[in-house]
């Protein structure tokens, strides 16, 4: 008697971890992080990030190569936020002096990075710190918009 249970009780053990491998591994593919490929990690620093988020898209030419990973304030305690990317396609040479921009992907507010490739002939290795840069998005230019007009408008009178 005592040998069959301590064989179901070995079954359930190696059902329970084969289901929590199964959830990790979903709840990754659902981040959009392919586990099997080779990814390289780049950084970015900026002073706003206007509302992007973990998980957000990373853009290269309109494709989707990779997501952002994680997002926290530098330690140095400046208010400036660091942005790490993770890249699926570890192919992709990306020159050092590219650019990072954040800017809206949907009509919604959601955002995105798109990679804006630089003219160095070097290229950029997994773990390097490439230039950020914010676009201002739609609500954003049309704020400035209204307030040029406003400003036009009130000194005519």
């Amino acid at each position: 008697m005592k040998g069959k249970k301590g064989k179901n009780e070995v079954i359930i053990g190696a059902i329970v971890i084969l289901v929590l491998a199964l959830v990790y591994f979903g709840i990754s593919f659902l981040r959009g992080v392919n586990l099997f490929s080779s990814q390289t990690r780049y950084y970015a620093v900026y002073t706003d990030i206007g509302g992007l988020e973990v998980s957000s898209p990373v853009i290269i030419n309109g494709y989707k190569i990779g997501i952002v990973k994680n997002i926290q304030l530098e330690k140095s305690g400046s208010g400036r936020l660091v942005v790490e990317l993770v890249l699926n396609d570890a192919e992709v040479n990306i020159p050092s002096d590219s650019k990072l921009k954040i800017y809206d992907s949907d009509l919604f507010g959601g955002k995105a990075i798109q990679i804006v490739f630089g003219e160095s002939s070097t290229f950029a290795q997994s773990g390097d710190t490439l230039l950020g840069q914010m676009e201002l998005g739609l609500t954003e230019t049309l704020k400035k918009e209204i307030q040029t007009i406003r400003r036009q408008t009130s000194g005519n009178q």
